[in-house]
């Protein structure tokens, strides 16, 4: 079992290396010239500091990063890459601070810009350790819009400090805006866009000349359709059926799913023995199965074919006409590969938990449909 599931580990990478995923897009250069093509898109869980180009009618991959780039978009996802140098606050988790911490550097990077309007924009830098700074583009200078939280030693204590200057920063702005009511937003993407739009609003109307598209949970269904061995006393695979729903985690999320799974066997042949009875010979029963089941997973990688891997909870049921049901829940780990996240074929049951009956794989196959488009 073991060297099946190390194959199928092999193999399923394997596909998703061999796989690159690029969209349209187009640069422009520091040459002020501008390439239309196809960028390697790679799921950046942080803004990149280098990105592969190849053009029209090309097949010749370029390197492009900060040093000979102004600005990339791509074109397919809606997403904008800006070159900016700015200056950020040093702040570091393993250090005890005795004082409030102002060291900055300046760097160059890729800003990814979220909101553009005529007086004040968004970007955002999401860095290697895992943390994201919004940076405000306002009368044509940018800078960091600051908060951070760091560790400071006071009358021999230690103290978790939260430090919220961009509350002040936002309040600073929004002085030449008469008709503006100021309330300090939390410090998210969410939050921090829908108070510049009102900001830009008071100026030129309800104007936003760019805004990305905001990532949020989303919910697919599928039917599912497959084959399962089971148990059955005739040991015949019987074809199954049913409904699965699948929920989407949004931002650096977005890889992780929870998935609720309904199938039904309508004709089960199922041996039982009586005990009363000698010799015991078994009695044939045909009867229905069905099995619910709710796991968390996740998908790797970006490209079109993609592997997956989930663990939960599983329980089934087979219920006859003449003797009692008979049910029980067990912990399944399931593998499974994907085309573009709509397409998925499931190796279900790949190894079983806490269950007496000895459980056979099963494959899944699932056609999923985007109800947040559908409702559009």
């Amino acid at each position: 079992m073991k060297s099946k599931i190390l194959l199928l580990l092999v193999t399923f990478s394997t596909i998703s290396y061999c796989q690159k995923r690029y969209e349209s897009a187009y640069i422009v250069t520091n040459q002020n010239d501008t390439l239309q093509g196809q960028i390697l898109f790679e799921d950046w869980d942080k803004n990149p500091t280098e990105f592969k180009f190849k053009e029209n009618n090309s097949e010749v991959e370029k390197k492009f990063d900060v040093e000979n780039t102004q600005s990339f978009f791509i074109t397919s996802l809606n997403k904008s890459y800006i070159v900016k140098k700015v200056s950020i606050v040093i702040v570091s988790e393993l250090i005890m601070y005795d004082k409030e911490p102002t060291q900055k550097k300046e760097i160059t990077v890729f800003l990814e810009k979220l909101l553009s309007g005529p007086k004040a924009s968004l970007y955002r830098l999401k860095s290697s350790e895992g943390r994201t700074r919004f940076f405000l583009e306002h009368d044509g200078t940018n800078e960091e819009l600051v908060k951070f939280d760091y560790q400071q030693k006071i009358d021999g204590k230690m103290y978790r400090v939260s430090n919220k200057q961009y509350q002040n920063q936002l309040q600073s702005i929004c002085s030449d805006a008469t008709t503006f009511e100021y309330t300090p937003p939390l410090y998210e993407e969410k939050n921090l866009k829908k108070f510049l739009k009102k900001y830009n609003a008071c100026f030129l109307g309800e104007i936003v000349t760019y805004e990305n598209p905001t990532k949020r949970v989303s919910f697919d269904v599928a039917p599912t359709l497959g084959i399962d061995k089971w148990i059955s006393a005739d040991e015949i695979p019987r074809l199954f059926f049913g409904g699965s729903v699948r929920v989407n985690l949004p931002r650096k999320n977005q890889n992780q799913f929870i998935k609720l799974d309904l199938n039904y066997i309508p004709s089960l042949v199922y041996y039982t023995y009586d005990l009363n009875l000698l010799p015991r010979l078994p009695i044939s029963n045909t009867g229905v199965f069905q099995n619910i089941s709710l796991n968390i997973g996740s998908y790797f990688g970006s490209k079109m074919f993609r592997p997956f891997v989930s663990v939960g909870f599983s329980h089934y049921s087979i219920i006859f006409n003449e003797i009692k049901p008979q049910s029980s829940p067990f912990v399944e780990l399931n593998l499974g590969l994907s085309f573009k996240r709509k397409i998925d074929i499931t190796l279900d049951r790949i190894l079983v938990f806490d269950v007496e009956l000895t459980i056979q794989p099963r494959l899944t196959l699932r056609y999923y449909f985007n109800l947040s488009k559908a409702k559009k």
